[in-house]
């Protein structure tokens, strides 16, 4: 998604660039102790069989982490991380380089599978004071207690669509925020505090296009996402509390965001012919996370919920979320000397005073309705997510294989993954797996469309990668 691109530092990158500097101020000032250095270099392929070329993904993912501390109260962390896709080698080039202010990367693309990314991935200074920890600069916060699936966990925002990776971190995006954690006495529990004063939304695709109407039939145009503008009534922020009670952990939790994913102003102009305009906007969202999990004979149960208040509380809008809860329901055990684990998930999904596209009365907002909700997560008032994992670790955890089968209800779609990794010597590994999309409506079903994976049936990918940690 092109948000904000800029070639040179314009307005918006003057609060990041103040807190680096002040972070590389305490650096350099200071005599650094216990300094380490860590990081991972990944060459990696993907392919997508139904697609020509078939070869999406041949290149490098790694980061790199350098960490330490001054005298006992102040430690550091900076982090870089790369994403090179040399898959498109062959083909025409036209170079265009970018950069982005708010996460401190710089691209240079030749075509859309030649090209790569740099970014600052974390950038923040730490200090000690006692039971109170302040952390200052651009870093990943995770919220929730779940194991996968996170309703809370909406603090970092996403690379969805745009990166091809194998773990859930690499999608993590960090976030400039004033991070305060209290621990309580007798390890208790924690009391955190977030300030966000950056808000930075999920990098999705591209979704700017035109679609010319035929005959009385109305244009549409829907413009690219941008970031929000930076200001104090765009502004995060939130409050959790952690408690451990001998084996049972519970959290609460209010975060106040801007939504990571857009939603739409609507105008109509008229004419010739009427054009409806589509102009993404990030609403402010209010979420509420309750969560806890419990350690019983052998059995390790983990549950998560969030209620998130959205702009249209009514549900009056089509072109704006209703207000929603969801949750997830995990029970995971382990066999076989602890080798194997089974884990079985609930996660559902209930859109408040929800509306189908047929309850507007006006056939453009019935239009607006039928095409949002084939990617905003609400095709349905009730979805139910079920999802069974299998995951071991043998030989000494040298081979690690993992399967993995969730099927939601109301859209009647489903997702599976399998993958097993080997560890080849210290330090080094070599991973292999697939994820395969499929619906269990026949095709040509006006409603497989609805579905959160049934937009990528065809789209089934493998991948192949070697990893090198130190």
């Amino acid at each position: 998604m092109n948000r904000n691109v800029q070639h040179s530092i314009k307005r918006g990158f003057s609060v990041p660039l103040m807190g680096l500097a002040l972070l590389l101020g305490i650096a350099l000032g200071a005599q650094a102790q216990d300094l380490k250095l860590s990081g991972t270099i990944i060459p990696s392929a993907f392919a997508i069989p139904s697609q020509d070329p078939a070869l999406v993904f041949a290149g490098l993912r790694g980061t790199g982490a350098l960490e330490g501390y001054f005298g006992d109260a102040v430690s550091y962390r900076f982090s870089a991380e790369t994403y090179i896709n040399a898959s498109g080698l062959a083909e025409s080039s036209s170079w265009q380089s970018s950069t982005d202010t708010r996460l401190l990367s710089a691209s240079l693309w030749g075509n859309n599978r030649l090209g790569g990314t740099v970014e600052l991935k974390e950038a923040w200074v730490e200090a000690s004071l006692g039971g109170l920890d302040l952390r200052i600069g651009k870093q990943l916060v995770a919220w929730g207690l779940a194991d996968g699936n996170n309703p809370t966990d909406t603090i970092n925002a996403r690379h969805q669509g745009t990166r091809y990776t194998t773990t859930l971190d690499e999608q993590k995006i960090a976030s400039w925020m004033l991070n305060g954690t209290y621990y309580l006495p007798n390890n208790l529990g924690t009391l955190q505090a977030l300030l966000l004063p950056i808000s930075i939304p999920n990098d999705l695709p591209s979704i700017a296009k035109t679609i010319k109407g035929i005959g009385f039939a109305p244009t549409i145009v829907i413009k690219e996402d941008a970031y929000p503008d930076i200001s104090l009534e765009n502004m995060e922020g939130g409050l959790r509390s952690l408690w451990y009670l001998g084996n049972l952990s519970v959290s609460g939790s209010y975060f106040t965001y801007l939504d990571r994913y857009p939603d739409f102003a609507v105008s109509v102009a008229g004419g010739p012919t009427t054009t409806i305009t589509y102009t993404p906007v990030h609403n402010r969202i209010h979420q509420f996370g309750l969560d806890a999990a419990y350690a019983v004979a052998g059995y390790d149960i983990r549950s998560e919920w969030a209620v998130s208040l959205t702009k249209d509380m009514e549900g009056a809008s089509p072109a704006e979320k209703n207000p929603y809860l969801q949750g997830v329901l995990q029970v995971s055990r382990s066999f076989i000397n602890s080798t194997t684990t089974l884990s079985l998930a609930w996660a559902p999904r209930y859109v408040l005073n929800y509306k189908a596209p047929e309850d507007y009365t006006n056939p453009s907002d019935q239009q607006a309705a039928t095409m949002l909700r084939q990617y905003d997560g609400q095709a349905y008032q009730w979805e139910n997510g079920l999802s069974l994992r299998l995951a071991g670790k043998y030989l000494n955890e040298t081979l690690q294989p993992e399967l993995l089968f969730l099927a939601e209800t109301s859209a009647k779609d489903w997702l599976g993954t399998a993958s097993v990794s080997y560890l080849l010597a210290d330090g080094i590994s070599l991973k292999g797996g697939t994820v395969q999309y499929g619906s269990f409506l026949p095709v040509g079903d006006a409603n497989r469309d609805l579905g959160t994976f049934s937009k990528s049936i065809d789209k089934d990918y493998y991948y192949i990668e070697v990893k090198f940690a130190f």
